[in-house]
């Protein structure tokens, strides 16, 4: 019960810290007077990597497991970019299924000079929120749970965490399904993570799906409006389009992600036997 609890702590902590460093970066843009989304997801991803590495290493630093991140070289390229692959098909795929079966009309492409600008700033920034998400849910979160009872129940309730970090995200609560991809989406990041043994195919999966939908094919992510290469509009029932939240929201990505979630455990289940107990460190 004790263990129970110190676990059970420490996420909470987590989410404190996490919490304490957002408010010190939202009072700075508020301080220089910026309300651009990029800024304010810089300092969403920085408050949330930044909450990671701190619990790791005054708490769980000597513990024997890692935080996902210390790979060879050649096994990151190769795990990275299969997961910016995937990232791509998979949203590539959800874009023609809402756009097919009548969910979104494309109104028009452009790339202007400061849709340029947007879109290159936008990169960088969806790339620190890759690594920040991934390093706390599947990184810290998932490797605290593991250490102390097992892979299966990390996967699961890392997944659930990484759900309700986005409460606070527009129009999550729309329909049931955001929060129902989201989770989905994240019990795929939490078996890759399990599988490759670190969070690269993760993080590159997390960051092209985000850069994809939002500033090439003009989805709102996960409620959050960016600069993007495509305008596009809802049409039709919200259960298809996603609405306001963006191709998450969409039950043409539930069943996608049914798909790849059990394709990612058929893979899962095949992999070579590992210490259950904890993550190796490489």
């Amino acid at each position: 019960m004790k263990e129970r609890f110190a676990v059970i702590g420490k996420i909470l902590l987590s989410l404190v810290i996490m919490i304490v460093l957002a408010s010190i970066g939202t009072i700075l843009l508020q301080a220089i007077d910026t309300e651009d989304s990029n800024a304010q997801m810089l300092v969403s991803s920085l408050s949330v990597m930044g909450a990671a590495l701190l619990m790791f290493y005054l708490f769980d630093r000597k513990k024997g497991w890692s935080l996902g991140l210390n790979r060879k070289r050649t096994r990151t390229a190769s795990n990275a970019l299969l997961g910016l692959g995937l990232g791509i098909l998979t949203i590539s795929i959800s874009f023609a299924g809402i756009w097919l079966f009548g969910g979104l009309e494309i109104e028009s492409a452009h790339l202007d000079a400061d849709t340029v600008t947007g879109v290159a700033l936008s990169f960088g920034a969806f790339i620190l929120v890759a690594f920040g998400e991934e390093m706390l849910c599947r990184g810290y979160v998932q490797g605290l749970i593991k250490n102390r009872y097992g892979a299966n129940p990390a996967i699961l309730f890392s997944s659930l965490f990484f759900a309700l970090m986005h409460l606070a995200n527009p129009d999550i609560l729309s329909t049931p399904f955001p929060l129902i991809n989201i989770f989905l989406i994240g019990l795929i990041f939490a078996i890759a993570r399990e599988k490759t043994n670190g969070l690269w195919l993760p993080i590159g999966f997390h960051f092209s799906w985000n850069f994809l939908q939002g500033n090439v094919y003009g989805f709102a992510v996960s409620g959050e409006d960016i600069k993007t290469i495509m305008t596009i509009s809802p049409h039709g029932s919200t259960y298809l389009s996603g609405g306001d939240f963006g191709a998450e929201g969409s039950a043409v990505v539930t069943v996608l992600m049914l798909i790849v979630l059990a394709a990612a455990l058929r893979s899962y289940k095949r992999r070579e036997s590992i210490d259950p107990s904890k993550y190796v460190k490489a």
